[in-house]
């Protein structure tokens, strides 16, 4: 059958036994066993934690946004400095002939016909 315990040393196999108070490892950490612990207020930390690191990405995010809207950080959208950036969502109506053309800078442009 199977067996319902092990014989001390079977396969290197020892029963675990704690330490003494006299052992070295033991009076080592002695002084870091005994203090006390403050689970309320590390639960606290690791909540303000998770609230400040979720509010650092809603930042970088928005940063990330708003340099996608000035043309990226390299300036190849809307100029090295962004000066193109007030002409982003500007359009621009262009009368000629019969025709009127709408012109949107960084977007589409459209013609429409004079209804008269």
């Amino acid at each position: 059958g199977i067996p319902t315990t092990i014989p001390e040393g079977y396969y290197g196999y020892s029963t675990p036994v704690p330490r003494d108070q006299q052992d070295p490892i033991a009076t080592i950490f002695a002084p870091l066993t005994s203090l006390p612990i403050d689970k309320e207020g590390l639960e606290n930390l690791q909540k303000e934690q998770d609230r400040l690191e979720k509010e650092k990405k809603n930042l970088e995010k928005k940063i990330s946004d708003l340099w996608k809207d000035i043309g990226g950080q390299n300036g190849d959208g809307m100029g090295p400095n962004g000066e193109l950036y007030p002409l982003a969502n500007k359009c621009f109506d262009v009368e000629a002939g019969k025709y009127t053309y709408e012109v949107c800078v960084f977007g589409q442009a459209k013609q429409k016909e004079e209804s008269g």
